[in-house]
């Protein structure tokens, strides 16, 4: 109730789905809740809590196992979910302030410039990076193949990762 009076809710992201039958979502206020998915607890029935967001979070986040990568707005948020009772903020990359997408074990984002990252999924360290043409405030990288897709103010630019 205290976040729905101040602005800072839960909706400026959508709810993530573990393998685990668990659910992880964060908002404005920088927080993030795990749940379990059947049965959500409503106000304070969360598993855990933990601020993963210095600012909020804002946009689509992403799942591979038991890690979170959540769009937050001073960068992405690497946030592993545990034993399915504990959330632990791992690494953040200023670079992506976008929503990311993986592909394999790389994690593609987009920084406010229109800078196109692929990081390390584990430790968040740049594998590479290549500049593109102004993009819109909620871009996020599509992948296909060897290929990353991004929409731009110009219309749409296909990258090549080897």
């Amino acid at each position: 109730a205290d976040e729905n009076s101040s602005d800072t809710d839960l909706g400026s992201t959508g709810p993530l789905l573990l393998s685990n039958g668990l659910a992880f979502i964060a908002g404005k206020s920088g927080s993030g809740y795990l749940l379990h998915a059947n049965a959500l607890g409503g106000i304070g029935g969360q598993i855990a809590t933990t601020q993963v967001c210095n600012g909020k979070a804002m946009g689509g986040g992403a799942v591979v196992g038991s890690v979170v990568l959540v769009p937050c707005e001073e960068g992405i948020r690497h946030v592993s979910t545990g034993s399915g009772s504990s959330l632990t903020a791992g690494w953040q990359s200023p670079d992506l302030q976008l929503s990311p997408v993986v592909g394999g074990h790389t994690v593609y984002g987009m920084s406010s410039n229109g800078t196109l990252y692929a990081l390390n999924l584990d430790t968040g360290t740049v594998r590479a990076k290549v500049a593109l043409a102004q993009t819109p405030r909620f871009v996020s990288p599509t992948l296909s193949g060897n290929g990353v897709f991004v929409g731009t103010t110009n219309g749409v630019v296909a990258v090549t990762m080897s």
